[in-house]
């Protein structure tokens, strides 16, 4: 049960924060460290919080965003996928590395970019916490 929900609160999070408002990928946080600190009574937990929000403020992947002019496009969605999937070790521990390297690269080329080369949103939101929320 309390896998399931970290899931969904995740794909909900994550998903209205890339179509809605920054805001709520900011703070997916809250809803995963106190799902998983009422689970488990881990106060560790709660540095998700923290991690996720930091994650998320400093890594991201639009047009003008600074790891995009940097690195481009395609790595800077690469990185914010692996630093989100990160920001998960007090939830996870060192899980989070697989989770991390699932979020960076899962659902990446034809699942993430169309002919374009711009990204489909909501697919990558979705896709991309699915996939990396396997591990929670």
């Amino acid at each position: 049960m309390e896998k399931l929900l970290l899931m969904l609160a995740a794909v909900i999070m994550y998903t209205l924060g890339e179509n809605k408002k920054q805001i709520f990928k900011q703070l997916m946080g809250i809803p995963l460290a106190l799902i998983a600190f009422l689970f488990t009574h881990n106060l560790w937990a709660l540095l998700a919080i923290p991690s996720y929000y930091i994650a998320s403020i400093a890594f991201g992947y639009g047009d003008k965003n600074i790891w995009t002019k940097w690195i481009g496009k395609e790595w800077a969605v690469i990185l914010t996928g692996f630093m989100l999937g990160l920001a998960s070790f007090p939830i996870v521990g060192i899980w989070a590395i697989l989770q991390a390297t699932i979020s960076s690269w899962a659902w990446y080329g034809v699942y993430v970019f169309d002919e374009a080369g711009k990204i489909k949103e909501p697919w990558v939101a979705i896709l991309r916490s699915l996939g990396a929320s396997v591990c929670l």
